[in-house]
């Protein structure tokens, strides 16, 4: 019988549970809905869209002829929709491949083209030094009618931290830009829904280690730190993980648990 340290279990816990959640929102789960390795798929539809500015109109055209929905700038001023990106669609520490926006350009009006962009703004955690940027610009050419347009931001999901490395860490919003051009005719160019692609990943290392026999040098320095900042453990005595320690079946019970979250659901309230 084969045994595993609490090291090398709680790197275990971390990769298997990073996926957990997602593919149990859905149904049915997918195959490759688990660990860090495979790539996770989100669909942001066209109705979680919104104007930037309410004096910007939009119509939307649902659920006809096979399509999934889709939804537009009305009149000739153009005009941006919006629709953030949170935990609940990305989690946190996410590695994001590929946005990909799936549009209707039925154009080929000169300037009259779909621009889509990943955005990021942050602000510092004490409400100063307000900036932004965009990751991610995809435009359509032309008048391809469906189509679809994108590419790899290269960026980390993050909701939380010195994104612009001035030493102060900063509270971030990330959000889906949809531009209609102002020589577009009102319905030519729709959007219909943007496809995220990325993969959980375990939070990195940090600067100092909090158990003194798990030392940054350790090969499982970064999930063990991870496990304690998750709340999963305490360790096994002041200051110490005990990282060879064998693990009991009821420690495992316990790192399972709280890493995924189980629990038996109580009555529901009065």
């Amino acid at each position: 019988m084969h045994s595993f340290s609490r090291a090398a279990v709680g790197a275990l816990v971390l990769a298997s549970a990073a996926g957990f959640a997602l593919a149990q929102s859905a149904a049915p789960a997918p195959a490759s809905g688990y660990g860090t390795q495979d790539l996770q798929v989100v669909n942001v539809t066209f109705d979680r869209f919104e104007p930037l500015g309410s004096a910007i109109g939009y119509a939307s055209n649902c659920c006809q002829q096979g399509l999934a929905g889709e939804r537009w700038i009305t009149g000739a001023s153009g005009g941006v929709l919006l629709a953030s990106i949170d935990a609940g669609l990305v989690p946190n520490g996410a590695d994001l491949e590929e946005v990909s926006f799936y549009v209707l350009d039925d154009t080929a009006a000169v300037g009259a083209d779909f621009g889509g962009r990943l955005c990021r703004s942050w602000v510092d955690v004490d409400g100063g030094n307000l900036d932004g940027d965009c990751p991610l610009l995809a435009t359509t050419s032309g008048s391809p009618g469906q189509t679809v347009v994108g590419g790899d931001p290269n960026i980390q999901i993050r909701y939380q931290f010195d994104v612009d490395e001035d030493g102060e860490e900063e509270v971030v919003s990330h959000f889906l830009w949809a531009a209609f051009p102002d020589e577009a005719i009102a319905g030519q160019i729709r959007l219909r829904s943007v496809r995220l692609l990325f993969r959980r990943q375990v939070s990195p290392a940090p600067p100092s280690a909090l158990f003194s026999d798990v030392p940054q040098s350790h090969p499982f320095f970064q999930f063990v730190e991870a496990l304690a900042a998750s709340g999963i453990t305490a360790g096994c005595g002041t200051n110490i993980y005990c990282p060879d320690a064998p693990l009991t079946r009821g420690q495992m019970a316990v790192f399972l648990a709280k890493a995924l979250g189980l629990h038996w659901p109580g009555p529901p309230s009065p």
